[in-house]
């Protein structure tokens, strides 16, 4: 196994992540019954940070992926993880609102992962392809053109010239 595979399989942040989810687990089922709105929406926040992370990490390729963006994004995990292992002993919203605070730390080092792009952005970038090509074949025609003319009117001068 490559040393970078290996470096990046055995990251902590895959534990973490695991470990999250399993207490993200445990609180959505309490949350199932609560009615306050902010106790919702905060859970729901964290809930697609760590999707987000999970997809992006789940996008990546290993092998040049540097481990400074991994210790990064492993960084706010433990205490994200205390926040919410409180949640789920107290139900204290309070925790959620820290959990929060820690999960900002996730969406800030969240775009240094090189990772595809998605197919929106492909298509995109296929139908900028697709003009540009437009563009230049109607270009070089006109530039086609364009020296037709200019050779006629060139060989004109020259008959004239010389007549």
């Amino acid at each position: 196994m490559s040393q970078w595979l290996n470096r990046y399989e055995n990251h902590p942040i895959h534990k973490q992540i695991a470990a999250l989810d399993r207490l993200m687990g445990i609180s959505e089922e309490f949350i199932k019954g609560v009615k306050e709105g902010d106790t919702i929406e905060s859970f729901e926040r964290l809930k697609l940070i760590i999707h987000a992370l999970k997809a992006k990490l789940e996008n990546i390729d290993p092998l040049i992926t540097p481990i400074q963006v991994l210790n990064n994004l492993n960084q706010p995990l433990q205490p994200l993880i205390n926040e919410v292992s409180a949640f789920n002993g107290n139900k204290n919203v309070g925790h959620l609102t820290n959990a929060n605070g820690h999960a900002e730390n996730i969406l800030v080092y969240l775009p240094n992962v090189l990772s595809p792009m998605s197919p929106a952005d492909i298509d995109g970038l296929k139908d900028s392809i697709i003009s540009f090509r437009r563009s230049t074949g109607q270009l070089t025609k006109n530039m086609e053109a364009e020296f037709n003319r200019l050779n006629e009117n060139f060989n004109s001068l020259i008959k004239r010239l010389f007549a």
